[in-house]
């Protein structure tokens, strides 16, 4: 009797377990897909916090290597 009360408890905890990680990953999905809509510029992708615009890349990230003129 213990035993089939065990098994019963470990595979409700299971799929509790499961159903929660479903539906967190569907509620980031819809808040990613918000995001994205809002912005101007859809290669930034979606910013970790709403209202703030991802920070652009400094300038020496756009700097070829094999280039001695573009190096300071």
């Amino acid at each position: 009797m213990w035993l089939t009360i065990a098994k019963v408890a470990l595979i409700a905890f299971l799929v509790i377990g499961v159903v929660t990680f479903i539906v967190g990953y569907r509620r980031g999905l819809k808040r990613a897909k918000g995001q994205r809509q809002q912005q101007a510029d859809p290669n930034l992708g979606p910013s970790t916090l709403r209202g703030v615009p991802p920070t652009p890349l400094p300038e020496w990230a756009y700097w070829d290597e094999d280039d001695p003129d573009t190096r300071r």
